[in-house]
């Protein structure tokens, strides 16, 4: 009996496969758990960082853009193609900019201003300048302007610079009254050459003598040409202030002045076929009744021309020689030259640009024709020549 219960007491030991033995016993078991977690942890990890990526992906810098882009995206030869297009576009620029430099640069050289414009107002309207650079090109362009003889643009220049507080010592100022005595507009001139005065300009001299110029048309003329004197232009701009006394002296109705002046201007070598000085010097001499040399003298302004009978291309205008047409057929009727001043008299009458030399034209030819010669000598003809000053 005793021997039968110790079998019973071992008997699992003994027969293993009878009995349950626990899954943390067996070591495949233990193995095969071990490894379950790992993968799950593994997986875990693996589902987050996958749920993350996407989350990042959503508010990517590709959401951002529209489809189209994000297709070309897709296939970078189109992106490389567009860097490719852009870089020869910019090349392309690049290269029409300096073309354009290079020729402003030649024509300037050349003196073919009005075709310097051109290019210049291409590099203003596509080269990028700056502030300073702009005003400078600007510069340019208003100097070429005014040297071509486009003074409106040119005084559109000169007052967009001074508006800029670019006078440049007053230098704009005195360029745009040069633009306004082109252009006959003396008292806005006069303005602008006291402003250039005013603002430094360093040339006082000449703004004195162009002040005096203008006053030729206006009234202070002796007061700006006494100042012109006092600042030295006497040494440096002689003839000019020369010429501008002829005139005033004509005007002043002092002929013998004025003759003497226009003496003196005509033997220079500026002036020595001057039909202006040689027009004015006869209506001086036709007043002090010195007929021959006054006839003399109009010849010669009929050969080299007066300036107001230049047109644009350099032919010109029969009606701007009716005054000289005019005091040339009354200097030939002092000289009892009566075909001559027929001849003229009725050119006169033809032009018909100023009526009351083409009246008076009109009587002295019927006094002709009447043969009432003797009668018109005596006549004091002087004052028809008033017209000429």
């Amino acid at each position: 009996m005793k021997i039968e219960k110790k079998q019973q007491i071992r008997g699992p030991s003994e027969n293993p496969g009878r009995t349950k033995t626990k899954w943390y016993r067996k070591k495949w078991l233990r193995v095969t758990a071990v490894c379950l977690v790992t993968v799950l942890v593994v997986s875990e990890f693996v589902i987050h960082y996958t749920a993350q990526q996407e989350i990042q992906t959503d508010f990517g810098p590709e959401t951002l853009l529209d489809a189209q882009i994000q297709e070309v995206l897709k296939d970078p030869m189109k992106v490389l193609g567009a860097f490719k297009d852009a870089k020869r576009q910019l090349q392309d620029k690049q290269q029409k900019l300096l073309d354009a430099c290079n020729k402003a640069e030649k024509l300037i050289k050349e003196e073919k201003y009005e075709e310097a414009i051109e290019p210049v107002d291409y590099l203003l309207k596509e080269m990028e300048l700056t502030e300073e650079e702009k005003i400078q090109m600007k510069m340019t362009r208003t100097a070429l302007c005014f040297s071509a003889g486009r003074f409106d643009e040119a005084m559109e220049g000169c007052t967009e610079l001074i508006n800029l507080d670019r006078s440049e010592e007053g230098y704009y100022y005195f360029m745009r009254s040069v633009c306004s005595i082109q252009k006959e507009d003396y008292s806005q001139a006069k303005d602008d050459l006291l402003e250039a005065l005013a603002h430094g300009y360093k040339d006082e001299a000449l703004c004195y003598v162009h002040l005096a110029f203008c006053e030729n048309y206006l009234e202070d003329y002796k007061e700006y040409a006494e100042l012109a004197e006092a600042k030295g232009a006497e040494d440096v701009y002689h003839t000019t202030l020369t010429y501008l006394m002829a005139v005033a002296s004509l005007k002043e109705e002092k002929f013998q002045d004025s003759i003497s002046y226009i003496t003196e201007l005509l033997v220079t070598d500026q002036y020595k076929k001057s039909g202006d000085l040689y027009f004015y010097r006869g209506v001086s001499e036709l007043t002090l009744e010195e007929y021959q040399k006054a006839y003399d003298d109009f010849q010669k302004a009929m050969k080299y021309g007066l300036t107001n009978a230049q047109e644009t291309g350099g032919e010109q205008k029969k009606e701007s020689n009716t005054m000289l047409y005019y005091n040339r057929g009354i200097a030939a009727l002092g000289l009892n030259r009566q075909e001559d001043a027929t001849e003229d008299l009725r050119k006169v009458v033809e032009n018909n640009d100023y009526p009351e030399l083409t009246k008076a034209s009109e009587e002295l030819l019927d006094m002709l024709e009447s043969g009432k010669s003797d009668s018109i000598q005596n006549e004091d003809v002087s004052s028809k020549t008033d017209e000429t000053k």
